[in-house]
This record gives structure tokens, sequence and C-alpha cells, in this order.
């Protein structure tokens, strides 16, 4: 990304991706091969298709996250046994809301 100092000269300064797009652009540039397919305008991208690539990934991508947030839940959430682990299940159970609440 190019900006300006405060003088007013153009510097380059890289971007991080965050780890869904940056996904994004690798599987849709073919791992580089095809960068024309990532450019970008403005917060999409010039190649229509590329946009509507990009907006299929993220709806993927949020479905994913919610299904790995349920399992990791799942995992902690105290089963209905009979315990003498009260305090433990009780932490449990709130580490599954907590979870939960973020997907």
């Amino acid at each position: 990304m190019q900006t300006t100092d405060a003088g007013g000269t153009p510097v380059d300064r890289p971007v991080r991706l965050d780890p869904e797009r940056a996904a994004f652009e690798e599987w849709q540039s073919d791992a580089g091969r095809w960068p024309k397919a990532v450019e970008r305008d403005g917060e999409g991208y010039k190649l229509a298709a590329s946009q509507a690539a990009w907006t299929a990934w993220r709806a993927g991508w949020v479905r994913a996250r919610n299904a790995e947030c349920e399992r990791c839940a799942a995992l902690v959430e105290p089963k209905n046994d009979p315990s003498d682990w009260t305090e433990y299940a009780h932490a449990c159970a709130d580490l599954a809301r907590r979870i939960r609440s973020k997907a």
C-alpha cells in the first residue's frame, strides 16, 4: 500500500492481510501465478469473478469458523453425569458459552 509521509513523499508500506483474505488470495491467484486475479479496487477486487469468489469464500469461512467453535465448545462442555468435579464442570460450561458467543 502506498501512503505519504509527513512531507508528502510517497512511501510504500507493507500490507498485512488477515488470515482469511491471505488464504483466499493464495488460492485465487494459484499461489501467486496469476497476480492480476487478486488486484484490488478499494476493498474489493477489480475482476468481477474474483469479487464473486471472495464473497462466496467469506460465507464459507464464517460457516467453517462457526462449526469449529461449536466443535471446541462441545469438547469442553461438561457431560450430565454425576461428578465431584462441580467447579471444573462450571468452568467448562462457562468456557463453552464463551466459545459459542464468539462464533
